[in-house]
């Protein structure tokens, strides 16, 4: 068995250690309390020293100013329109708002798309107004 001259040197390694005498353990006084004086019942230069002593309190952590909530995005407000025969975004626009100018929102609503390739069927977004 290998292990039992290892196991006997590292024993008396730690009995030979164990006879070293030992170094005396100075004793730890603990501070000499200070006195303790409430400041509010000081008068004169007494009031003035302790008051330069005392810690003032800690700034709070928290603000106390309210929050302001912010409102959520919101997304454009937006319907659906399916492509007829014959429909181009300027003849939605002009057909729904009355307006051909509207064919740039109906293209923005549906950056995707090209203008040119709509197909019946097709399911596209408008403008709500």
């Amino acid at each position: 068995m290998r292990f039992l001259p290892t196991m006997s040197a590292v024993i008396l390694a730690v009995l030979a250690g164990c006879n070293k005498p030992q170094e005396p353990v100075q004793a730890v006084n603990p501070p000499e309390p200070t006195e303790v004086r409430d400041v509010n019942t000081l008068i004169g230069d007494d009031a003035l020293a302790a008051s330069e002593k005392v810690a003032p309190d800690p700034q709070p952590l928290i603000d106390p100013r309210p929050v302001p909530v912010l409102a959520q995005p919101t997304q454009p407000a937006q319907r659906t329109y399916v492509i007829q025969k014959g429909d181009t975004f300027m003849g939605i626009a002009r057909k729904l708002y009355n307006n051909p100018a509207r064919a740039k929102d109906i293209q923005a609503m549906n950056p995707t798309l090209d203008p040119r390739k709509l197909a019946i069927g097709q399911e596209i977004l408008l403008p709500a107004n």
